[in-house]
Formats: C-alpha cells, structure tokens, sequence
C-alpha cells in the first residue's frame, strides 16, 4: 500500500531543527594609547576562521592575526615599541577557539560518568626585548568548568622565560582531560590566545613576537576511565570530527587566508629593525 506524501511532509516539519554547530571562532583586539596624547587606537577582527588586526599610534605599531579550525589553532601577536611614553594599556591579543558538543557512549555505562583523556600539542615561539611583554595562554573548556592549561609571560630585558632566555620555543603536548556522562551531550572547548603589551610607563624600546602560528592541533582521545580503568567507547560530534583521532594539519584554505594575512601585514613599513635571533 502506497502511504500519501502529506502526513511525511506534516510529520518531517514537526521535527525539532536540528542543533546548531558552533564554528571556530577567530578574535584580534589591537589598543594604542599615548597618556596625554591622543585618544586610544581600539581595533579588533572577529569572524569565523580567520582574522587580523593592527593599529599604529605615536610610538607604538601592533598586529595580530590567526586561524581556528576543529582541533586546530593558529594565532600570533606581534609589537614594537619606539622611543616615548605608552602604557600597559598598548595591547594585542589574538584568540581562537574551537568547541564542539559531543556525546560519549560504552556498553553498560549509560547514565555513568566517565572521564576523557586527550591532549593538544604546541609549537612556536616567544621573543621579547627591551620593555615589551609576551604571554600565551591556552585554555580548557568544559563540563567540568575552564582552567588553564598554560600561561607563560615572559619580559625583556634579560629576564627568564619559561626557565631560559628568549627566545623560548615550545614544542609539547598539554594534557586535556574532563567528566563526562555517557550517552548525554557534553559541550566542550579550547582556546588558545597570544599577547603582546607594553610592560610599564616606559620610554624605552622594545619588541614582542609570540607566534603559535605553526600549530596548535589537537592530539587525539588517547583513552576513557570509569574509576581510573579504562573503558571502550564510541564517540560523535555534531561538527562530525572525530575526536578519538589526531586532527589532521589545518585545511589549505585556513593557512592561505593566514599566511596571507602575515605576509600582507610584513610588507609594512617598520618603525624599528627587529632584532636578529
């Protein structure tokens, strides 16, 4: 027996819609400012995937620009810093962020609270001079709540980074873990943003460059505890990454717009020579 079409199409338009994907999301914020010179120079990029940013204000040039995919961020800040006064208030930041809602299920566990283990592997690079600062941050969100996974400042004029001289470089893995229920959605995150500011009110100059724009990619689900023991499981997303692999290195397209976006910003004119590594 053929069954009419109607009630399908009545039937299909009473479904829920489904749930939205959150994209990941690309943020730059450039601020200038000169005490008692001219107003503060406030720029800031915010789109899905990509984004740039600078500002040039007296004595201070700023840029920043990245990248975010599923398990797979880009982000760099960069400054310099000529003769005349500034203060802490002359910053860039650059964050980029992926999340994703996932639902977790193991035979039997239903209900059960489970806990994930994975990791995101690091690398770039922090240099700083004379009075610029540095700073990277990488943040973990999800059902658990947020904490931070790393956050590293680091100041020129001789002082230390991260136990050595800058340039410091980073190459590592930083451990991701967090509770989950399985069989119900779970909703999870991580950020990575990188900073260059002026340390204090200074005449000195200086020169900042943090730049994770290399990779900051997302290791894979390397095993789920019940009590410490592990347990198997299947994991989905509503992006459709699968998160129990490594995430592969970031779509051309992304590290075109990136690359792009460096190179555009590199052909600038300089107020100050960088300093040789």
């Amino acid at each position: 027996m053929r069954l009419s079409a109607v009630p399908l199409l009545l039937a299909a338009a009473a479904l829920p819609p489904a749930p939205s994907v959150a994209a990941p999301r690309c943020e730059v914020f450039v601020q200038i400012e000169v005490p008692g010179g001219e107003d503060p120079v406030n720029e800031s990029s915010v789109t899905d995937s990509a984004c740039t940013a600078s500002g040039q204000l007296g004595p201070a040039f700023l840029i920043g620009d990245g990248g975010a995919d599923y398990g797979a961020l880009h982000a760099r800040s960069e400054g310099t810093f000529l003769d005349g006064e500034t203060t802490n208030h002359t910053t860039t930041y650059t964050r980029v962020e992926f999340r994703d809602t996932i639902t977790l299920d193991s035979p039997g566990l239903a209900g059960q609270i489970g806990q994930i283990h994975a990791a995101v592997f690091l690398d770039g690079f922090i240099d700083v001079t004379g009075s610029a600062s540095g700073s990277l941050r990488v943040d973990q969100l999800s059902p658990s709540g947020s904490s931070i996974l790393k956050l590293v400042d680091c100041y020129g004029g001789g002082a230390v980074c991260n136990g050595q001289l800058p340039p410091t470089f980073f190459a590592e893995s930083l451990p991701i873990d967090f509770n989950v229920t399985f069989g119900e959605p779970a909703t999870f995150a991580v950020q990575l943003t990188t900073i260059v500011a002026r340390n204090t009110i200074s005449t000195d100059p200086g020169t900042a460059d943090v730049d994770f724009g290399s990779t900051a990619t997302w290791s894979g689900i390397e095993e789920v505890t019940v009590g410490g023991n592990p347990v198997p499981f299947t994991v989905v997303s509503e992006s459709g990454t699968d998160w129990a692999l490594p995430v592969p290195e970031p779509s051309p397209g992304v590290l075109l717009v990136v690359g792009a976006s460096v190179l555009q910003l590199a052909r600038r004119p300089r107020p100050l020579e960088r300093v040789s590594r």
